[in-house]
């Protein structure tokens, strides 16, 4: 701090009171950061009778820098204790050159006089005129203007007035005056150095992962990291609205003070996936702008969980199978993640008592089903007669980063017809009854609840009605061999024969000399074989699935896929298996990797004659 006195001596009027004057500088005497200068007006004691009553004072400001000036801390006392202290509250004016007995601002005491300066720019009135009011013979002020440093400079060659009245009864009035020139010493004002700072976080940190539909609260804290105060302070988002100031401006000067931290709030709900927006504020100093920003994100986190749950009765799995009463099937139950997030805790239950018992899926080891993951579960059974339907529930677990719960669930149904078996029949069977076998129920009463019959023709509903030549595209009544899931289609990854019915019953009816094309032989056994599959018997799916693959590679590939389409008659001659031929019959019993023609005739021709078969090949 750097001071500096004077006396104001010079008579204005009929007399005057000598009065001791002390400037203060280069200090920050309101608490905003910035320098003021502090002034204190003393009754000269040397001058001083007890009853003199300090009326007032006005001054110049250099340069009439008046704008903004504000004049506080107004403080008064005597000097001595056997007066009483001034009633009168304190009043100030300030304008430009406006100060004088005459106005436009009248200070409330004479500063007209003999060599007087008026107008002035400031006029401070510290006491009521009159004896029974009080007296004051000592006065300070502090003058400040926010958002700037005030310096010795604003007072250097200004000119002074104070007015003083005697209580005692004395005729005269002090009328002092004074003038301050060049002020000698004195620091450097530092300068003005404008800055601004945002920050911006969600929920009170950045990058959370906070569950979709939770509340979010932006939170948006403005500090002033310069040295002078800050004006038209204003925070906007750039994807949100409505930002709602919350508190900072501790003096209410609406300006952001060095010292302060203003703060401001939006709230809104947590969406799934990524979430960034960027808080930005501007203010002002003195017509320069400044402006920070601060982006702040999160994750919306989205926990979801799926289940399909399927029935398998090899070799085929799905949902509305027909599968022989009393045989093995088990439930299929595969989890997968449709969120955003891992889940943790994943629960498979079943609610037909049987117990999902967990197969694979989890890659990385780490007990959560991650995003690309599937999860697969198993339970085993024994089929019953007639319809069954089970539903297998998943549950997962997952918290957010401000311990949020959630658990996801998701249902499937399966089902399937446990049917009674009619038992296997051979090929002379089927040629001789037709008409379980014509997609034609008018004439099911033949043989409709006779032992050892299907309870309904086998190419209707719910079996194949119809099926899709994969040669011509076209639907057509026949049966599709390898079609495991009856569904009439050649799904991805299935063998398939098509064949007419006249078609398939030319090769149920082969005569012997057709059969020295062996072609005939193990087609003649297949074809029984599909049809105790359709009827609902157990079959031998592996050695049937082997001897489609043989027939593919003896009859031409008609649509062009890389395998034969099963005609025994188109290209008879180029495709013709004698049973000469190694593909049919040799000492090793395979040929290019299948068994040979011969083996498994001998398989299906059992299966057809027994209804039995052995452990099945895996295709």
């Amino acid at each position: 701090m750097t001071t500096y006195s004077t006396v104001f001596n010079q008579q204005f009027g009929a007399s005057n009171e000598p009065i001791n004057a002390l400037f203060e500088f280069d200090q920050d005497f309101t608490g905003d950061g910035l320098n003021d200068i502090q002034v204190t007006l003393s009754l000269n004691p040397g001058a001083n009778s007890g009853t003199e009553d300090m009326l007032g004072v006005a001054f110049d400001i250099a340069g009439d820098a008046t704008s903004g000036l504000q004049i506080v801390n107004i403080d008064r006392s005597e000097q001595s204790n056997t007066q009483t202290l001034s009633t009168f509250n304190p009043t100030v004016v300030i304008g430009p050159n406006q100060v004088s007995d005459s106005g436009p601002l009248d200070p409330g005491f004479n500063t007209s006089g003999s060599d007087s300066a008026e107008p002035y720019d400031v006029g401070i009135k510290f006491s009521e005129q009159g004896s029974g009011e009080g007296i004051v013979q000592t006065a300070s002020f502090v003058i400040s203007k926010p958002g700037a440093f005030l310096d010795k400079s604003l007072i250097e060659n200004t000119n002074w007035w104070v007015r003083l009245q005697s209580t005692n009864g004395g005729g005269e009035s002090a009328k002092t005056g004074g003038f301050i020139g060049m002020i000698p010493g004195g620091g450097t004002p530092p300068t003005p150095n404008p800055s601004i700072f945002i920050d911006k976080v969600t929920n009170g940190a950045d990058g959370l992962n906070i569950l979709a539909g939770e509340l979010i609260t932006w939170t948006y804290t403005v500090s002033n990291t310069g040295n002078v105060p800050l004006s038209n302070i204003t925070v906007t988002d750039d994807k949100e609205t409505g930002l709602t100031y919350s508190a900072g401006d501790a003096n209410s000067n609406a300006l952001l003070d060095t010292n302060e931290v203003w703060t401001y709030t939006k709230t809104g709900t947590a969406q799934p996936g990524n979430y960034s927006n960027t808080g930005s504020v501007t203010g002002n100093y003195n017509g320069t702008p400044v402006s920070s920003s601060d982006p702040s994100s999160y994750f919306g986190a989205d926990p979801k969980i799926a289940i399909d749950k399927v029935t398998r009765s090899a070799p085929v799995q799905g949902d509305g199978l027909l599968v022989p009463q009393g045989s093995p099937i088990s439930w299929i139950y595969t989890v997968t993640n449709t969120g955003n997030v891992p889940l943790s805790n994943v629960q498979v239950t079943d609610n037909q008592g049987v117990v999902p018992v967990y197969q694979s899926g989890d890659t990385n080891l780490d007990g959560k089903l991650d995003l690309t993951e599937s999860w697969v579960y198993s339970a085993n059974g024994t089929a019953i007669l007639g319809s069954y339907q089970n539903t297998g529930t998943v549950q997962g677990s997952y918290t957010d980063d401000l311990t949020n719960p959630a658990t996801p669930t998701d249902s499937d149904d399966s089902s399937y017809t446990g049917m009674l078996p009619p038992g296997a029949r051979t090929p002379g069977f089927w040629s001789n009854w037709p008409a379980v076998w014509n997609a034609n129920a008018s004439d099911d009463s033949s043989f409709a609840g006779r032992a050892g019959f299907p309870t309904s023709d086998i190419l209707r509903p719910p079996y194949t009605a119809a099926t899709r030549d994969p040669v011509t595209g076209q639907i057509t009544v026949g049966i599709l061999v390898g079609d495991y899931n009856r569904n009439g289609q050649t799904d991805a990854g299935e063998n398939t024969l098509f064949y007419t019915l006249q078609e398939a019953r030319t090769i149920v009816n082969a005569s012997l000399t057709q059969q020295q094309d062996r072609r005939y032989t193990l087609d003649r056994s297949l074809i029984a074989s599909w049809l105790n599959y359709l009827a609902v018997n157990p079959a031998p799916t592996g050695d049937m699935s082997q001897a489609i693959m043989w027939l593919q590679r003896s009859t031409p590939d008609e649509n062009g896929d890389g395998k034969g389409d099963g005609n025994l008659s188109l290209q008879a001659s180029t495709y013709r298996v004698p049973a000469s031929s190694p593909a049919w019959s040799n000492l090793s019993n395979t040929y290019n990797g299948l068994p040979t023609g011969e083996v498994l005739n001998n398989k299906l021709d059992s299966y057809n004659n027994t209804g039995l078969f052995g452990p099945q090949p895996i295709i």
